[in-house]
Order: C-alpha cells, then sequence, then structure tokens
C-alpha cells in the first residue's frame, strides 16, 4: 500500500464520520494536498472546520513491509534492490516501486 492509497482512504474514513457525527464534526470539509496549496511531497489531506480552523494529516510511509512488489510486474523487490536504491537516493527510508528489471527494460 502506498501513502497516497491510504491517505484517500483515511480522507473517506473521515468523511463518512463527519456524516455519521453531525454535532460533532458538521460542516467539516476535507481536500486533499493535490487539491489545494500544500507545498509537500508527501500524501494527506487539509480538514476545514465550519469555524475556519484547518488541520493537516500527513501520511508518510515509515517503514515497507517484506512484501514490496513492483508497481509495472508485482515481482517482489529484494533487500538488496531497496538498499541500492536507498543509497543511490541518498535517502535511508526510500523504496522503489519498481523492480531493477523492469528499470533497466524502460531503459533501452
Amino acid at each position: 500500500m502506498t501513502a497516497e492509497m491510504l491517505a484517500e482512504l483515511l480522507e473517506d474514513l473521515f468523511n463518512a464520520q463527519v456524516d455519521d457525527e453531525p454535532a460533532v464534526l458538521g460542516g467539516a470539509q476535507t481536500r486533499s494536498f493535490g487539491e489545494t496549496d500544500v507545498l509537500t511531497g508527501n500524501a494527506g489531506f487539509v480538514v476545514t472546520l465550519p469555524d475556519g480552523s484547518a488541520f493537516e494529516i500527513t501520511v508518510v510511509k515509515s517503514k515497507h513491509g517484506r512484501g514490496t512488489r513492483c508497481e509495472e510486474c508485482g515481482r517482489q523487490i529484494t533487500a538488496d534492490e531497496i538498499e541500492g536504491y536507498r543509497l543511490e537516493a541518498n535517502d535511508p527510508t526510500a523504496v522503489p516501486a519498481i523492480c531493477e528489471a523492469c528499470v533497466e527494460e524502460g531503459s533501452r
């Protein structure tokens, strides 16, 4: 699951709660970061309450499961591929979305 997928799910859950609890959250609105002027590369959404106050809900994937799969071919991405990607990206939390085989195939 990507951070974007989880952010969308959380936004949907929040909106369902707003509908179920109008006395508490009535009039609250949500918009994804993509729909707002929030300058971030992270996934998330903004909750705006009727009084004008706003909250940014940010979703960042902090750990990747052992089942990280290539978004192109579905093959499991190995720990070596992940470590190499992290070193190349100079980011200890980065994880490739596409396996090395698909990257090589795309560069031909």
